[in-house]
């Protein structure tokens, strides 16, 4: 199937919607179109996918979660990126997947946003199968890894986790076709009938009919269900991600991503230098947004 601008060729029905051309709204369209879910598009307010939430995000994928839903998702999503060539009949096509591990870093030092308690969060992720997390002490840390400074007191390392590249997974899975795609079209509202989904409304004023809507709009997801009296429980915060073009040699590819666990801000190598993300900033900065 195709990318295209604007709405002007937008069907009047489809089987299914996807609103919001991110990663997780093209991973629904590719499988929906594999399950012979009939025709479906993705809907996509910027003007190239993968463009916003996706593009901003530091790419990565680890199974240290709390939940056991959350590590067995991102176990599967694991799978799938590696045999996302073999399914979407792109064999040899590079995505950018890359284990060197993620490493998380925590010292009783000030400053600190939240306890890190490393030590007990190996021992619950143990409880939970997890048995190669490795739990190391500041000193094995700083054996291991020569970027860890002298504060460090506890670290955890898990070899296994790593990062993608979002935009080549966005273009391999348009390119993999089953589904339509239209950037530059924006989803304002969900048009319902009773209790049932009728169709989507765009900005433009066109309207495509359908029975299902994958809302996969990122900030805009709960603005958008509320059009539909569906209101959901979330709130939107903001996260803060930097790129520093640095010269070659000063980071090692190599090197995993790596979480300080105290402040909540992690850094992972990238081709152009390295990438830095951090959840809090000044107080103003962490209302809800929409």
């Amino acid at each position: 199937m195709t990318i295209r601008l604007g709405d002007a060729e937008l069907p009047q029905a489809a089987d299914a919607v996807v609103v919001g051309g991110g990663l997780v709204g093209l991973f629904t369209a590719f499988f929906a179109a594999r399950a012979g879910l009939g025709r479906i598009i993705v809907l996509e307010r910027k003007d190239g996918v993968a463009a916003l939430t996706s593009a901003h995000s530091a790419e990565g994928f680890r199974l240290e979660w709390d939940a056991p839903e959350n590590i067995a998702m991102v176990r599967d999503s694991v799978v799938v990126f590696e045999r996302l060539g073999e399914l979407a009949g792109l064999a040899g096509l590079d995505f950018g997947l890359r284990r060197p591990g993620y490493l998380f870093l925590s010292s009783s030092a000030p400053p600190a946003y939240r306890p890190a308690l490393l030590p007990e969060r190996v021992r619950r992720w143990r409880e939970l199968g997890l048995d190669d997390v490795e739990l190391l002490p500041g000193d094995e840390a700083r054996r291991c890894f020569s970027f860890v400074g002298e504060a460090v007191e506890h670290a955890h390392f898990r070899a296994g986790d790593g990062f993608v590249d979002a935009a080549a997974l966005a273009r391999g899975l348009v390119s993999a076709g089953g589904f339509d795609t239209f950037v530059a079209a924006s989803a304002v509202s969900i048009e319902t009938a009773g209790s049932r989904v009728g169709g989507v409304r765009l900005e433009s004023g066109r309207t495509v009919a359908t029975g299902a809507v994958v809302l996969a709009a990122g900030p805009f997801t709960r603005r958008l269900a509320e059009t539909a009296a569906a209101p959901l429980a979330t709130a939107n915060r903001r996260r803060h991600g930097l790129v520093l073009h640095l010269p070659q040699g000063m980071v090692d590819p190599g090197w995993p991503m790596v979480v300080d666990a105290d402040l909540g801000l992690y850094w992972r190598p990238r081709p152009e230098g390295m990438f830095i993300g951090w959840e809090r900033a000044l107080p103003w900065d962490q209302a809800a947004v929409e």
